[in-house]
């Protein structure tokens, strides 16, 4: 009472004023969205660290000449900025009520597409020479993406659900 108390004093006040009164600031929607993609960051991080390790740590292929760690760190930083770019042109923060499950999939298996060839080029121009990559990680880093993110959705909108049921 005392929230909807003071939303009405300060519009009248605006008004008094002759100002426009502002409209109330929602949180919750801001807080979902953020909450959504520092999820999807650990996903992808966690992704393209794994296909990495995978790829240079194990032997599960032959040697390879491996990118230096500030080489890759630059590379992973790229391959992430364009990889939130691309999920946010898709649609995927747009808080929908109702989305299928497999069209979120497939949206973000599209997204992690197109976010893997922006960053393949964007790399390519700003590394030039020096830009080392892995077909073997490619592969990898996009399936575990795609899977650590469909996973990541899942918990986000399973504990989403359980709070709206607190209320």
């Amino acid at each position: 009472m005392n929230n909807a108390k003071s939303q009405h004093t300060h519009l009248t006040q605006a008004v008094r004023d002759g100002r426009p009164p502002l409209a109330p600031m929602r949180k919750g929607p801001v807080v979902l969205i953020a909450a959504q993609m520092i999820i999807d960051v650990i996903a992808l991080l966690g992704g393209l660290v794994l296909a990495y390790k995978l790829r240079f740590e194990t032997d599960i292929a032959p040697q390879y000449t491996s990118p230096s760690v500030e080489m890759y760190t630059t590379m992973l930083a790229t391959t992430l900025l364009c990889l939130l770019v691309v999920f946010n042109v898709s649609g995927l923060y747009k808080l929908s009520r109702g989305a299928s499950r497999i069209d979120e999939f497939y949206k973000i298996a599209a997204a992690v597409s197109m976010g893997t060839i922006g960053s393949i080029a964007v790399n390519s121009m700003l590394l030039g020479d020096r830009f080392i990559y892995s077909r073997l990680i490619l592969v990898m880093g996009w399936t575990f993406c795609v899977v650590f993110t469909a996973a990541g959705r899942l918990f986000f909108n399973a504990k989403t659900r359980e709070l709206k049921t607190y209320e």
